[in-house]
């Protein structure tokens, strides 16, 4: 590993001293899993689409249709039960436009909910979209959640969970120099009383105080930091080709700089998400005052440099309310 230059990457450090000073009450912390890390890798995040879009954009270009949309979480709203198989294991659907898919509903509780409909009922499909067919002419939709009865139509182009938490967000793409990295912030993150910029040693982002947004918790932080480290600034004699080996010990050490006083070791996993995208990973507990918190971080490295991203929250239910919001910001990266 190479060694960094002398300088601090991020003023983190200083933003956990300033919590340790508030004046909390004491209450019983309902340790739970780390709630990121969960929602990353069993919380789908569904892409609202049209069967239209689908079939006119299969027919234009199937090789690309396939790179953009196999194996791809998709929800299709606003459609209607065009036929149902003797067995209840396969539908077809409609959005009104003479445009029909095909539904896998073979999944035993789908079944179920199928069975209890007719065509013409208007439904809800949440799935995964495979390409099939010779030459990739053919895609199908396999059934992971159906909501029967209802006409309910979610916008083409946002994100949606299962349980209709719908995310058309805003999107930030001046994290770094290059502007090489895009995502999108809910709407209610984008806003002085929540968003807030950090530099510090010519190192941009992103601080955002999520206990400022409803329902307002002014007792335990949930605090989420975003910022972009350019291999080239901090790291002597830097990699052009960097090793994931290399890059992750870079990451621990970021972690390192941010603790400052803490001497655990550090491990940088490689994860992936529900959707199957690869991020770097790291969590803790860390005690500040008289009180444990949860730290997840998430890293995405490039060619160039390392996205950082570090979730702060107290692991209390009551306490904790913008977990998915923070899995649609990192779901939603490009990074180039």
């Amino acid at each position: 590993m190479k060694k960094m230059k002398n300088k601090k990457i991020i003023c983190f450090a200083i933003m956990l001293s300033l919590i340790v000073g508030l004046a909390m009450p004491v209450y019983a912390a309902n340790q739970q899993a780390y709630r990121l890390r969960y929602c990353l890798q069993n919380d789908h995040m569904y892409y609202s689409e049209t069967i239209l879009n689908l079939n006119v954009s299969q027919r234009a270009d199937k090789d690309q249709f396939k790179k953009d949309y196999d194996d791809r979480y998709i929800v299709l709203s606003g459609v209607k039960i065009n036929t149902i198989s003797n067995n209840k294991k396969e539908i077809t659907i409609t959005d009104g436009n003479d445009t029909i898919c095909t539904v896998d509903t073979s999944d035993k509780e789908i079944k179920e909910i199928i069975g209890s409909l007719s065509v013409g009922d208007y439904i809800i499909v949440y799935g995964k979209l495979s390409v099939k067919g010779i030459g990739n002419d053919s895609y199908e939709i396999e059934a992971e959640h159906v909501v029967a009865h209802s006409s309910r139509s979610f916008q083409k182009g946002i994100y949606v969970f299962y349980s209709d938490d719908e995310y058309n967000g805003v999107l930030i793409s001046d994290l770094s120099v290059r502007g090489n990295v895009k995502y999108r912030i809910p709407s209610t993150w984008n806003n002085e009383y929540v968003k807030d910029n950090n530099n510090n040693n010519g190192v941009k982002g992103y601080q955002y105080y999520l206990n400022a947004i409803a329902p307002i918790n002014k007792l335990f932080p949930e605090n989420f930091y975003i910022f972009y480290f350019e291999n080239e600034t901090y790291i002597v004699n830097n990699q052009e080709n960097p090793s994931e080996s290399f890059i992750k010990d870079v990451e621990s050490k970021i972690v390192k700089n941010i603790l400052q006083d803490d001497d655990r070791s550090v491990k940088i996993e490689v994860i992936k998400d529900a959707n199957g995208n690869e991020i770097h990973y790291y969590h803790l507990s860390y005690q500040i005052g008289d009180y444990e918190y949860n730290l997840e971080f998430v890293f995405k490295p490039d060619k160039k440099g390392i996205t950082c991203m570090l979730y702060l929250y107290y692991p209390n239910d009551a306490y904790v309310n913008h977990t998915r919001d923070v899995a649609y910001l990192i779901e939603t990266m490009t990074v180039e």
